[in-house]
């Protein structure tokens, strides 16, 4: 752990979690048992570097293109692709076209 301190002077955002961490493991270390601290440590080392979260957002984001190329081959095969999606702006009436 580095200084403890965010970047306006105050506690950085995972100095909680180091916290809670370390006063575990001071704890399990006199009790001869570390294992319940390891939680903890994994919720520190989320804090600090968000793999979880990372990993979560591209789970969604590649449902997401497979929902969106699904749909577009099923319009394809309808013969539907151009007037399904006109697009957002034209969709919301900014843009004056064809859609509409």
């Amino acid at each position: 752990m580095a200084s403890g301190l965010g970047y306006n002077g105050g506690p950085s955002k995972c100095f909680e979690y180091w916290q809670t961490f370390q006063n575990c493991y001071m704890v399990a270390v006199r009790e001869g048992d570390i294992s319940p601290c390891g939680p903890l440590a994994e919720d520190y080392m989320e804090c600090l570097h968000g793999r979880k979260e990372y990993a979560r957002q591209k789970r969604i984001a590649d449902e997401y293109a497979k929902q969106a190329a699904k749909a577009a081959q099923e319009d394809s095969k309808k013969g539907e692709a151009l007037t399904r999606s006109p697009g957002v702006a034209a969709g919301l009436g900014i843009i004056k076209g064809d859609h509409a």
